[in-house]
């Protein structure tokens, strides 16, 4: 079996903090070393690349009808969504999302930089989101999404996709910038229902699937694909559902299990993997 680079795994460990928890028994080596590194950076991304969807979902594509210059509803007073129109037609143009310099929390996450979310085409079905030095947590991200209202209205059923995501950790010390670039992204979601039957999106339920795929700094492949439907609240600001399957280019495949749904037991920030007949828990 070749391994990914152990080299690569012990600059990771030097420089940022590995900020998972297990239970239980520690797992044997050859999952500590080689598997749980590159799982924990792959449901980092999973969670961040949801987060910003639902932010896009929640906070744009809930508003496209809005009459305003900027959006406040349900929105913190750090984040300034600026609305703009095409000047023949009135119609929306773009959104911007901006979160300022400092770290902005936003529907579960701490962000700065902005989001820019502009139409592309008239009937505002279909629209790009490109992030412009945007920050959460310690990573920077780099691309744009594809976005695609696929049901009767916004802020309901959609798309989001994207091939030139790219997630980077900067060692300060160093300065050496370690990149986790994501060649593939996809994600269809479903709405449900909203729990209080609310106007606003801020207890709206959602199930949805994801498919990603993209590179460790040392070129090591993985993959993050849905078994079933995942579930996402509002209240929560989390996964809370589903299984998924992690792929890691010449090591094998690990199950994540997100939860059973459940909006009271399942609403915390916790994971289950199993991997070699090993489990145990993230805190993602």
């Amino acid at each position: 079996m070749k391994k990914i680079n152990l080299l690569i795994i012990t600059i990771l460990l030097s420089v940022f903090s590995f900020h998972s928890c297990s239970t239980g028994a520690d797992p044997q080596p050859v999952v500590n070393d080689l598997f749980k590194i590159p799982i924990n950076y792959t449901l980092d991304f999973t969670k961040i690349v949801n987060g910003v969807a639902m932010e896009i979902n929640g906070i744009t594509l809930n508003h496209l009808n809005t009459t305003k210059d900027r959006i406040k509803s349900n929105v913190p007073d750090c984040l300034k969504a600026m609305v703009y129109r095409n000047p023949s037609t009135q119609k929306l143009d773009s959104v911007v999302m901006n979160y300022g310099n400092v770290l902005c929390y936003s529907n579960g996450m701490q962000l700065l930089g902005k989001i820019v979310v502009k139409a592309d085409d008239n009937s505002l079905k279909k629209f790009t989101a490109t992030l412009k030095g945007l920050k959460t947590r310690e990573y920077s991200i780099y691309g744009d999404f594809k976005i695609v209202i696929t049901g009767a209205e916004g802020g309901k059923d959609f798309t989001i996709s994207s091939s030139n995501l790219k997630f980077s950790l900067t060692d300060k010390i160093k300065e050496e910038v370690y990149e986790f670039p994501i060649s593939n992204y996809k994600s269809d979601y479903k709405f449900i229902r909203s729990e209080k039957k609310e106007l606003d999106y801020i207890d709206d339920i959602f199930t949805f699937t994801i498919a990603l795929e993209g590179k460790m700094p040392d070129g090591s492949k993985y993959t993050l694909s849905t078994n079933d439907d995942l579930k996402y609240t509002y209240r929560c600001k989390n996964i809370l559902g589903g299984v998924a399957t992690i792929g890691l280019s010449d090591l094998g495949e690990a199950s994540v299990n997100f939860g059973n749904g459940d909006l009271d037991r399942d609403c915390d920030n916790k994971v289950t993997v199993s991997v070699e007949g090993i489990e145990y828990s993230f805190d993602i």
